[in-house]
């Protein structure tokens, strides 16, 4: 799981109870057994490849391998072709609306800058205090973008930065008036594939293949250090993937 934020190896000790905690300390809702390696992520490979789940937690001669700190449970089969990870998904978390594969709409990177998740916002308590309109160098009105919003905030030497309604950067270093991520799945409707009923995010004034919050929702990045768990993990690697789109395509 190329995206994962972390990677155990356990070569004698490894077992799913092991993994499960390792990875929910992590705060990832994504737990992988790979013979004597345990994986986190939040997000399911969304870089290519497969990644492919036993049938069960329990050991099947000639199927899998056995864990090796517990040999009635199973831990994939990282030899086979293709190889197998036994799979765990934490449900209950605050990006549970969320697809695996994150079809979600938003950026999930912007070079360096990482996704955190949607969060609630208002006029009266910002979740960001700054608005990037009153910065020295802010973002043209009709330009909006998830780089353009996170360009002017880091210039300006914040941490975070969200986008809004389409057109609207806000800048901070850390979330205000008790801002939380949207686990009320009907808010986070997108315009790419709508509910008739109801589209609740919009798309960017100055990038229309992605999503920049919407009415009361804001797309927050992150860097480095604030404490936010965003969806990607902080590597090199990932840095600029799946920027500037909505994701479909790359999942």
């Amino acid at each position: 799981m190329s995206t994962r934020v972390s990677t155990a190896s356990h070569p004698v000790g490894l077992t799913i109870e092991s993994c499960v905690a390792f990875c929910n300390e992590q705060s990832q809702r994504l737990a992988g057994l790979e013979g004597d390696q345990c994986k986190c992520a939040n997000i399911y490979r969304p870089d290519g490849g497969g990644f492919e789940s036993d049938p069960g937690e329990c050991h099947l001669p000639d199927f899998d391998v056995p864990c090796p700190g517990n040999a009635e449970e199973s831990c994939g089969l990282p030899n086979g072709t293709p190889s197998l990870i036994s799979l765990y998904l934490k449900t209950g978390t605050p990006i549970d609306c969320s697809d695996l594969v994150w079809p979600g709409g938003s950026a999930m990177t912007a070079g360096k800058w990482r996704f955190s998740y949607f969060y609630n916002d208002s006029t009266t308590a910002r979740a960001l205090s700054v608005n990037a309109a009153t910065l020295a160098a802010p973002v043209t009105a009709g330009s909006m973008s998830s780089a353009a919003c996170t360009t002017a905030c880091g210039n300006a030497g914040y941490t975070l930065a969200g986008v809004e309604f389409g057109d609207e950067c806000f800048c901070g270093n850390a979330l205000e008036n008790n801002a939380h991520t949207i686990t009320d799945c009907a808010l986070l409707n997108q315009p790419f594939n709508p509910n008739p009923a109801r589209v609740s995010l919009t798309v960017c004034t100055g990038n229309p293949q992605e999503i920049c919050g919407g009415p009361g929702v804001i797309s927050i990045f992150t860097l480095p250090g604030t404490g936010l768990i965003p969806l990607l993990p902080f590597v090199p690697s990932l840095d600029n993937f799946c920027a500037g789109e909505n994701c479909m395509t790359e999942t």
